[in-house]
């Protein structure tokens, strides 16, 4: 963790190299940034993370080879400590449910001022989930909505869908089980036949699939 009296240290992974020298520019030491390296694919990013430790990573999400979404996944699961903060061009539940499953500590659009990107990745740092504003109507809109509008094609029972509501607010198996009043093992055996009526192969996935289906039924 970057003292307070140091620049915060941001790296960027970026496949458009306009939009790379323009985020480099705004990530100076004057501004309270320092811009510590660049990727243009997930797969050098997560090469070059441990070397440099950035507190934050800007993540575009269309990436050539590996997506960005994917990125995000292998970079919670590998650094624990970064705050990962979403800069994309989509606003759809395409790209953002999936990303905000897989570990996305925010989610800002592109073209917006630039004192509000920066306002954002001090308030990532600082432990906040900043979101442009149609990301967070987005978002609200789904916790505000009924539970349970998952298909009844994909043969969700009550019990599962409940499982993969409290899933997607992000509990754990075993605060399921505990809210639920289950064992943890109840639980993963709902889990897996989940996993298996919506074909996928983990959680986040399952998440994904459930917050999309939410999303095109409002």
């Amino acid at each position: 963790m970057t003292p307070e009296n140091e620049p915060l240290r941001v790296f960027v992974l970026e496949d458009d190299a306009p939009t790379r020298e323009h985020l480099r520019a705004l990530l100076h030491p004057a501004s309270g940034f320092t811009c510590v390296g660049e990727a243009a694919n997930a797969k050098q990013a997560l090469n070059l993370l441990p070397e440099l430790r950035p507190d934050v990573v800007l993540v575009d999400l269309e990436l050539p080879g590996i997506d960005g979404t994917s990125f995000i996944r292998a970079a919670r699961a590998h650094h624990a400590h970064l705050r990962l903060l979403v800069l994309t061009n989509h606003d759809g539940a395409g790209f953002l449910f999936p990303a905000l499953a897989a570990g996305a500590d925010g989610y800002l659009l592109k073209g917006g001022n630039p004192a509000v990107l920066l306002a954002g990745i001090r308030e990532v740092h600082g432990g906040g989930a900043p979101m442009s504003a149609s990301i967070a109507r987005k978002v609200l809109q789904h916790f505000q909505a009924p539970a349970g509008r998952v298909t009844e094609e994909q043969g969700l029972s009550p019990r599962e869908i409940d499982i993969l509501t409290l899933l997607s607010r992000g509990l754990q198996q075993k605060e399921i089980a505990e809210q639920l009043g289950l064992a943890p093992r109840t639980i993963s055996t709902h889990l897996g036949h989940i996993y298996h009526k919506l074909h996928v192969h983990n959680a986040a996935g399952a998440v994904a699939v459930f917050l999309q289906q939410e999303e095109r039924s409002q």
